[in-house]
Parts: structure tokens; C-alpha cells; sequence
């Protein structure tokens, strides 16, 4: 199915994932910068069971791998749930995608 979404997965799965909770800020985020690695050594790794969303997938060339992460990223419905996914199991899905050209 070609939608608006670049590579999306939507459906009922079971995911491990790097988890964050969103935080809408009130203001522009600062300016700091650090480490990638520093970063994910600091982040949760957990489980999540019989959870509907979306999975989005954005395919980097390999000379912008640095700036990209590979693989999805999962955000639940209810929009409070995010973080890079790092193995998932589908029980339903829809998959769409969107071809860019230049």
C-alpha cells in the first residue's frame, strides 16, 4: 500500500525496543551535544506485549549512516510510548511505503 508515510508498519506486535517516554517540551531543546555512545549506554532496553502501533523505517545510503540510525522506530497509538526497535514479532500488520526519487 503506497501512502504519505516513508516505510511505515502499522499493526499488534510484540516488540523489544529501547524505550523512551515522550516529553513534550514547552521550549526549543538546547544545544548540547554528546556521544551516540553515551547515549545508548544510558538507555533502558525493555519489553512490550500485545501493544498496536506503528513502526517507520527510514532507508539511509551508506554515505549518511552516520547520521542515521538503520532499522525502526516504534511510537504506540496512544502516542506515549517510543524508541528504536530492536527485535519485533508481528501478529497483524499493514505495511505501506512511500518511493522518493530525486
Amino acid at each position: 500500500m503506497r501512502t504519505g508515510n516513508p516505510q511505515s508498519f502499522r499493526g499488534r506486535c510484540q516488540i523489544t525496543s529501547r524505550l523512551i517516554q515522550l516529553i513534550r517540551r514547552p521550549q526549543p531543546a538546547t544545544i548540547e551535544t554528546c556521544d551516540i555512545s553515551e547515549v545508548s549506554d544510558t538507555q533502558q532496553e525493555g519489553y512490550l506485549h500485545n501493544i498496536k502501533g506503528k513502526l517507520v523505517g527510514f532507508w539511509t545510503s551508506e554515505l549518511y549512516g552516520h547520521i542515521s540510525v538503520h532499522g525502526f522506530h516504534f511510537i504506540d497509538e496512544k502516542q506515549q510510548i517510543s524508541g528504536h526497535v530492536l527485535f519485533y514479532h508481528a501478529e497483524e500488520a499493514i505495511v505501506s511505503y512511500e518511493e522518493s526519487r530525486p
